[in-house]
């Protein structure tokens, strides 16, 4: 999927002919899974998503949505930042994005690096 084509998917709905039949159902269903507390997953989306991912294919969907939504609740939870976006390079004469969304690895082990040094009162814990 080409960048500009990414940057399209907050408002996929609007541009639905950007997307194939499978991609469509596939942000449908992420939408679906993230505000699962107002959308209880309903039966027309389970159906919706079922047509077009094989059983396999919708698991590991769903685990990766799921994943996904963790990382962003962790996120934002200890306040992690988003990461700088890199300037464009040229790579072999093509102008190349070299984007990344995010780059949480980098925000997760300072996370890791803070919990290590406090309770998880989050209070500093003795040296000693």
């Amino acid at each position: 999927m080409s960048i500009e084509t990414v940057v399209l998917v907050p408002v996929w709905q609007e541009a639905a002919y950007l997307f194939s039949d499978q991609e469509r159902a596939a942000v449908a269903w992420a939408e679906e899974v993230t505000r699962v507390s107002e959308t209880h997953a309903s039966d027309d989306a389970y159906a919706a998503v079922s047509a077009a991912f094989s059983e396999k294919n919708l698991v590991d969907l769903t685990l990766t949505i799921a994943a996904m939504n963790a990382i962003n609740r962790l996120g934002i939870s200890f306040r992690l930042k988003r990461a700088p976006r890199p300037t464009r390079r040229r790579v072999n004469g093509d102008a190349h994005a070299g984007e990344t969304l995010l780059l949480w690895g980098h925000g997760l082990r300072e996370m890791l690096a803070r919990s290590r040094s406090t309770s998880h009162a989050g209070v500093p814990m003795n040296s000693a």
